[in-house]
């Protein structure tokens, strides 16, 4: 670095030589004429893209802060919101719990009184049956009863003459 710096500064002292002649102002004019025309013409030329650059730069920034703006406002509101929900959240959940109480209480009578109403009818469909069985039995003790009575009374009149005669009699009669 320091032998870059030290070439530099001999170009520098070398190209200096020569002797010094005074310049006058007037030798700066061409170039200064020079100057401000290509500057004025690239100016000329740039000025309106720069100016149509920023334009459209300011206003993606303005639509940008509107946006934001919006979504701001929108942000705020469902903050808001949730606020109320979080405020209500206890009230909500007191009104959910005592819904649910009422729905287990009326659930519960109407088991009960179903499980009632199964029972009546469970009562009474044994006490038909009960009765039916009891018809059944008495039905079939009576036909015992009366082919019993048959049987012993056809045995009597078979092992008596004068009976099966006397029966005989009787039957023909009727006819």
């Amino acid at each position: 670095m320091k032998f870059l710096l030290a070439l530099i500064i001999s170009n520098v002292a070398l190209a200096a030589g020569g002797e010094y002649r005074g310049g006058h102002l007037s030798d700066l004019l061409v170039p200064a004429i020079n100057f401000t025309i290509v500057f004025g013409f690239i100016a000329w030329k740039m000025i309106p893209f720069m100016s149509k650059s920023f334009t459209e730069k300011s206003e993606n920034i303005k639509d940008l802060v509107e946006y934001a703006a919006k979504k701001d406002a929108k942000a705020e509101q469902e903050l808001q919101a949730s606020k109320a929900k979080i405020d209500n959240i206890q009230t909500e959940k007191e009104k959910i719990i005592s819904n649910a109480k009422v729905d287990s209480e009326k659930f519960e009578q109407k088991f009960v009184e179903e499980m009632k109403a199964s029972m009546e009818k469970m009562e009474k469909d044994s006490e038909h049956k009960l009765e039916s069985e009891k018809k059944m039995m008495l039905k079939s003790l009576n036909e015992s009863l009366l082919d019993e009575v048959i049987n012993k009374t056809k045995s009597t009149i078979h092992k008596d003459e004068k009976l099966s005669n006397k029966a005989t009699s009787n039957l023909i009669s009727r006819l």
